[in-house]
């Protein structure tokens, strides 16, 4: 079973990098439209600050992920509970 607990995170972290490079990706193609002055500072400053906090998001669940890999016994009980975690940070965020 912990096999199995092991693959999950491990897949789970990857799909959160592949967020982290969607996000910071936006920030690129932010960034550009902002030099192309085809956005307002004001729009830049938001949509930049709404990128970084995504992306600290993202990572604050990368690391409660790396703090679970010998706290459950079964793949349903860490499943519930990264599950409950990723919802608590999204409404608080």
């Amino acid at each position: 079973m912990k096999h199995k607990m092991e693959r999950y995170l491990k897949i789970l972290k990857i799909e959160l990098e592949d967020l982290e490079y969607d996000i910071q990706y936006g920030e690129e193609i932010l960034r550009k439209r902002f030099e192309e002055h085809k956005i307002t500072d004001y729009v830049f400053m938001e949509n930049l600050s709404t990128f970084r906090t995504e992306l600290a998001g993202v990572k604050k669940m990368e690391k409660e992920i790396d703090s679970l890999v010998d706290k459950y016994e079964t793949l349903d009980e860490l499943v519930v509970h990264i599950n409950e975690f990723f919802k608590k940070r999204v409404r608080e965020s």
